[in-house]
């Protein structure tokens, strides 16, 4: 098994180019706007994690932490960062959603003063919290022994072959209807 860390720069790069590939739209998108729609799926996935967390419903808390771990690298790659085996280290699973709750408000309040033109260093608070929500991410999916390697290449070719299949949207420049961002 290639393990996360000897890969996380290939992984980062590849999801560079799978969204060169499958989310063209996002990429056009101007900065502001990128790092808010990162930022709400981070929220999106928090409130599952959080729901499922009782229920253990592994199918779902695998999907989700794909899609987190996704985005944190689609979200490192806009702020030209690369993101480093984190040392999020917990026994409780709970105390790494707290933890990922935080980060993911921290996103938020840098995003929220980006929008107000506010004297905050929103981008030292963007870069942060994405390598936390990387890190966090990582944890998480070890507790739950995913191997977030592997489910990374077959979500992108899950949505890779959703966007080769959709059929041409009426009107659309790109001649395909775009597919779910992770």
């Amino acid at each position: 098994m290639i393990t996360l860390h000897r890969s996380l720069r290939d992984l980062q790069a590849s999801q560079l180019e799978h969204d060169r590939r499958a989310h063209k739209q996002v990429l056009c998108w101007p900065f502001p706007r990128r790092v808010m729609h990162f930022a709400l799926h981070f929220a999106k996935y928090q409130a599952t994690l959080l729901a499922t967390e009782p229920i253990r419903d592994s199918a779902i808390r695998r999907r989700v932490l794909t899609d987190s771990f996704i985005i944190a690298m689609a979200a490192a790659n806009t702020l030209d960062i690369e993101l480093v085996t984190g040392n999020a280290e917990a026994v409780d699973s709970h105390e790494l959603l707290i933890s990922y709750v935080v980060a993911t408000g921290k996103m938020a309040k840098a995003c929220e003063a980006m929008d107000h033109e506010e004297p905050f260093d929103y981008r030292s608070a963007l870069e942060t919290s994405v390598a936390t929500l990387a890190s966090l991410t990582g944890a998480l999916a070890r507790l739950e022994r995913i191997d977030l390697v592997a489910s990374t290449r077959e979500r992108w070719l899950e949505v890779e072959e959703a966007l080769a299949a959709a059929s041409p949207r009426e009107g659309s420049p790109f001649g395909k209807k775009t597919a779910e961002y992770a």
